[in-house]
């Protein structure tokens, strides 16, 4: 991870990290919905 990224992570509060990460992992589960979607489909 570059430096700059982490600078700006070190400014979030813990629950805005929460957040993120949270938020994180629905984009991923989303992701590997529409995956299975896809492959069950073909």
């Amino acid at each position: 991870m570059p430096k700059k990224e982490k600078m700006a992570k070190a400014h979030l509060s813990d629950e805005e990290q929460l957040l993120l990460f949270q938020q994180k992992l629905l984009a991923e589960e989303e992701m590997a919905k529409k995956k299975e979607r896809n492959t069950t489909v073909l």
